[in-house]
């Protein structure tokens, strides 16, 4: 077997051929990957040193735990770690034959050893003498110098989860806090970090912006917890939330808008170099975090981890000075709950000007709204509160002014609007046609892949599954016939009234808007910003509180969103980047919804309209 394990082995001349101990040396000496044991040398017996039995010894300093590997599967491959000191430590991964291609385990000791050196160089010095990556059925754990990561993992999902657990020897590891009673010191500080390292690697190979307003509402839901609940008392539905992705997105928020990215990471470094190999508390990084920084953050630290404060922050008034859009404009914005954050506007002006303002927390001491005078030279056209959706506002209806907003002309019906929209993705007649659909799409979550299948079929024939290959499962899978419609959601059979079952059925419809009865639907009488343009929006109402809400762009008569609103929630999509089809029917390949307690974005993959689907593909 090739066996691995934390910390570094202590006799390679007992356990290796003198052939495989000069790969290791090449390898300690590349900043490419080395192969140790390659594919063909698996079932290969001179690989080994021929002896009855081999023991394997390996030491480990500063830790507090320990793991090791091992598998007669094991392709080894290894490359050197540069770490800011001048030392120097071994990258390393193990995996099976079925993981080796070029976008999956192939790259593994690539990741392992640009996670280490940009953590070493970005916060502190890497501590151990080897890194280990093994592949195998654990989709990601942590150890000292060693992780464990899914052998189907690939591409941004294999770098995530390696750079995640990799993450850990910093918090908990190095950075000893007690995860047991502060998830948060241990998966929240690590998921800030790992968004600081994907965003530098590779220049952002895998980096996808957060949008910390697509995640308001589940982050600040009404049930949440707030982070400060020790992981048996939070939720289990809100432990993702409370211990991996509101401490991140609040330490990203104050990195970046309250102390500045030179101020934080000073104050970051110290918190780790004053607590590496001990064990602090919430108030000893609190503290650390005021004193070096020089900044009263206990405002900041109170609402962000001992509450669950909401933040709604919108545009109230704009007003020219003397009515003259030349002489300046005085903007009235306002908070209207109990968080305080800082303010990012972006202003145009009908002269082409853009500009970005940014305003300090400190704003918001005297009361909820605040008034400044902008110096304008021409009408202003748009102002956006949080423009790069860095901030966790829940409601975002407020949050754009557009002095282009108008009433809808009048004269203007549902049924034009619809119209239009039916012409703009091919027509009535190339739609009419299209009998059956094929779509796949992916998106991912925290870097992890997630799958969507769709499959539409007249006239009773859906089919909806989101699967995550990694965890072997599908999250959701929605399959609707004639004989039968049926629900999994996380492996478990959801029973649904017949009401339920008909509204399933009915999703077999390719294109709702030519099925809709255009003199039920409402239109509302103004035009609504989507975005950076206006739109229509048509009101469906299904009864009991069940509404569908339709928005189409006013020049283009593309459907741009969609929200469903049932039971008190509403689940949104948005839909842009629309592509033809061979068959001249226009469907849109970037699709924003979401998806349980996460907003996801999907890209379509492949689509086809009339591929002769059967009735198996509906089982």
């Amino acid at each position: 077997m090739v066996v691995v394990g934390s910390g570094e082995l202590m006799n390679p001349t007992e356990v290796l051929t003198p052939n495989v101990m000069a790969r290791l040396a090449k390898a300690k000496n590349s900043d490419t990957t080395i192969t140790i044991k390659g594919e063909k040398e698996i079932s290969d017996t001179a690989f080994y040193p021929r002896k009855p039995t081999l023991t394997w010894h390996f030491l480990c300093k500063n830790t507090r735990d320990v793991a090791w590997a091992a598998s007669k599967a094991f392709i080894w491959d290894a490359a050197r770690i540069n770490l800011p000191s001048g030392k120097k430590a071994l990258a390393q991964s193990v995996y099976p034959f079925e993981s080796k291609a070029n976008d999956a385990w192939g790259r593994s000791t690539e990741y392992v050893k640009n996670a280490i050196e940009l953590y070493s160089d970005e916060w502190f010095e890497y501590t151990y003498p080897v890194a280990t990556n093994v592949s195998g059925v654990v989709n990601g754990m942590e150890y000292p110098g060693i992780v464990f990561c899914g052998h189907t993992a690939k591409t941004s999902e294999l770098w995530g989860v390696t750079n995640h657990e990799f993450g850990h020897n910093w918090f908990p590891m190095i950075v000893g806090s007690n995860e047991r009673k502060y998830a948060w010191m241990d998966e929240g500080f690590n998921t800030f970090i790992n968004t600081v390292d994907t965003k530098v690697f590779n220049k952002g190979e895998y980096f996808d912006k957060e949008d910390a307003q697509g995640k308001a509402k589940n982050m600040f839901g009404d049930n949440m917890d707030a982070i400060m609940n020790i992981p048996e008392v939070i939720q289990s539905g809100n432990l993702g939330n409370a211990a991996y992705d509101k401490p991140s997105v609040g330490l990203t928020i104050l990195r970046e808008h309250i102390l500045g990215k030179e101020r934080f990471d000073y104050a970051f470094r110290t918190y780790i170099k004053r607590w590496a190999f001990k064990h602090p508390t919430p108030w000893d990084f609190f503290h650390t975090m005021e004193n070096v920084s020089g900044e009263d953050l206990s405002w900041f630290f109170r609402e962000w981890f001992f509450t669950n404060w909401k933040l709604d922050q919108g545009v109230k008034t704009v007003k020219y000075i003397e009515d003259d859009e030349a002489k300046g404009v005085l903007i009235t914005i306002e908070n209207l709950e109990e968080m305080a954050m800082p303010v990012v506007l972006a202003i145009k002006q009908a002269n082409g000007m853009k500009d970005t303002i940014q305003l300090p927390a400190e704003i918001w001491q005297r009361g909820n709204t605040w008034t400044f005078r902008y110096k304008s030279t021409s009408k202003i056209t748009s102002i956006t509160i949080d423009p790069n959706h860095d901030f966790p506002d829940i409601n975002t209806n407020n949050n754009v002014w557009a002095g282009n907003i108008r009433p809808v002309t009048k004269g203007t019906t549902p049924k034009m609007i619809i119209d239009k929209y039916l012409t703009a993705i091919g027509g009535v007649d190339k739609l009419k046609k299209v009998t059956d659909f094929y779509e796949t799409a992916s998106g991912s979550i925290q870097g992890i892949d997630v799958f969507l299948t769709l499959k539409q079929k007249a006239p009773n024939d859906y089919y909806y599954e989101i699967n995550v290959p990694s965890m072997g499962m599908a999250l959701l899978k929605v399959v609707a016939n004639k004989d039968s419609v049926s629900i999994l959601q996380n492996g478990q059979t959801i029973i649904l009234p017949d009401e339920k079952k008909a509204e399933l059925k009915a999703r077999s419809n390719i294109f709702d808007e030519l099925n809709l009865k255009t003199s039920d639907l409402q239109l509302d009488p103004t035009l609504v910003t989507i975005g950076e343009s206006l739109a229509y929006l048509i009101i469906e109402n299904k009864g009991d509180g069940y509404n569908v809400k339709r928005y189409y762009d006013e020049i283009t008569g593309l459907k741009v969103r969609e929200a469903t609103e049932r039971d008190g929630t509403t689940i949104t999509n948005d839909y842009s980047d629309y592509r033809e089809l061979p068959n001249g029917i226009k469907i849109p390949y970037a699709k924003k919804g979401d998806l349980g307690t996460y907003q996801i974005e999907f890209k379509v993959k492949e689509a086809k309209a009339n591929s002769n689907l059967k009735e198996t593909d509906f089982r």
